[in-house]
């Protein structure tokens, strides 16, 4: 199928903008309603992710309106991390920070009609920290010096989404 990478509820595909693309951005506040539009570029070649609903297609307004959901979520989630970010730096220490991609949604044309899901791709690896069925997973190693000292006491990595989803 071309897929990368399959969600519970989404396929994930590579992209790449052929040309210089600008498209509109819908923004919310802090409270995830619509705000404002602003244009966005994305420039030729830049790597993007798109996601396509796996469920079975009602019609356009319903897939729309599902992704639309995701987006506000997104946004709200974004906003959300940056005010736990500031609690969690008052507290001092090596707390990681959060901070959520921003998404859009796009439609194509050729060779047929599609609704995608679509985020710049993290240069990073990807790593999930829960499951959809409340598994948290742990990250390879701690958070710290790297010293091989004692982690009695340390925020493991895992230890900051699961707060921040408690939060």
């Amino acid at each position: 199928d071309g897929a990368f990478g399959h969600g519970g509820e989404r396929n994930v595909f590579a992209m790449r903008f052929v040309t210089r693309t600008t498209f509109t951005k819908v923004t919310a506040d802090s409270r995830g309603r619509q705000q404002r539009e602003v244009e966005f570029e994305a420039k030729p070649g830049e790597q993007w992710v798109v996601k396509e609903d796996k469920h079975a297609r009602v019609n356009d307004s319903f897939e729309i309106e599902t992704h639309d959901k995701s987006l506000v979520c997104q946004v709200t989630a974004g906003n959300l991390a940056q005010n736990f970010n500031a609690a969690t730096a008052q507290l001092g220490g090596d707390i990681p920070r959060l901070k959520y991609l921003e998404a859009f949604l796009i439609t194509t044309e050729i060779p047929s009609k599609r609704i995608l899901f679509t985020e710049r791709r993290l240069e990073a690896g990807f790593q999930k920290w829960n499951t959809n069925n409340g598994i948290v997973l742990r990250a390879e190693r701690p958070l710290g010096s790297g010293d091989g000292s004692s982690d009695e006491g340390r925020i493991r990595t895992e230890h900051v989404p699961q707060a921040f989803s408690h939060w």
